[in-house]
């Protein structure tokens, strides 16, 4: 492994900064030990095999084996087996930093009060229905479910696709051009992240190969949504709490042709976008306010 020495940052991305800025710095905190390509291989690979044997056992319906069990195992082999400790990298190299708790969960609690608020407002305005979808399967069986994400498939995911491979790509990729490099990480990233569904895709939902493709676009458009919520947040948290809230939604509309999946996806967007720039603004005001009354 190509390791840094600890405490020290590779080269442009020396400075922690929360916005891509003109020095090349990717815009989360750069990990502090980078990996060796052949690492980043084996480390896919290894997730390939894992969602392989995994998803058939889904199929197969192993007892014991469910969402939260299959990603708890991949957090222990894959995340603190293979990345901590073969790869020697710690948990704030792959974004997971105690102190990012607190306000990864105030915008999970915002977020999910202002999807609820405008899933209602879309609905008064054109008419369509709204299914509570946690009232429909019960109370305890959709607090499981939230926690399974939470705690297990949404974590797995950001802490691999967003924590580990996007800063690591680019990193690699930076040789060739910082512009360029911030392109090609996310998506190349995040076209892993689509690929990597595609034996769930194929044995537990049941597509055809040829449906694959209609498939995994959203998938991959969905990775990008989350890759760039992390750039601007600098919080691995904030992306879990959204993308498990995108996966175990509250609130859903129906129209007349069935559930209308495209404007709830344009809704969870525009509104965690909007949350983002209201907490940044909000930090950034708190922190001159701070800087003009010690002045």
């Amino acid at each position: 492994m190509d390791a840094a020495p600890p405490g020290r940052l590779d080269g442009a991305m020396a400075t922690a900064t929360t916005r891509p800025t003109a020095d090349g710095s990717l815009g989360v905190r750069p990990p502090l030990r980078r990996v060796t390509v052949g690492f980043m291989a084996l480390f896919v690979a290894a997730h390939a095999v894992w969602a392989v044997l995994v998803n058939l056992g889904f199929r197969a319906r192993v007892p014991g084996l469910n969402t939260l069990s299959a990603n708890l195992l991949g957090l222990a082999l894959l995340v603190a087996g293979l990345l901590f400790g073969v790869g020697r990298l710690r948990p704030a190299d792959v974004g997971l930093r105690v102190r990012d708790l607190p306000s990864g969960l105030l915008f999970t609690l915002a977020y999910f009060v202002a999807v609820q608020a405008a899933v209602l407002v879309y609905a008064a305005a054109t008419g369509a229905r709204v299914v509570n979808d946690w009232a429909a399967v019960g109370a305890g069986t959709a607090a499981y479910l939230l926690a399974a994400q939470l705690l297990g498939n949404a974590l797995y995911e950001e802490v691999v696709f967003r924590g580990f491979l996007l800063p690591q790509l680019f990193l690699e990729l930076r040789g060739a051009g910082t512009a360029l490099a911030l392109v090609l990480a996310p998506v190349v990233s995040q076209a892993l992240f689509a690929v990597a569904h595609v034996p769930n895709r194929l044995w537990v939902t049941g597509l055809a190969p040829g449906e694959l493709p209609g498939a995994l676009l959203p998938l991959f458009l969905m990775g990008l949504f989350f890759a760039l919520l992390y750039l601007l947040t600098d919080n691995l948290f904030a992306v879990v709490g959204v993308h498990a809230l995108n996966n175990e939604q509250m609130l859903s509309l129906l129209g007349a042709g069935g559930r209308l999946d495209g404007a709830n996806a344009v809704i969870v967007a525009v509104l965690a976008l909007a949350l983002l720039f209201s907490f940044s603004y909000s930090s950034h005001a708190a922190a001159m306010g701070g800087a003009t009354a010690r002045a």
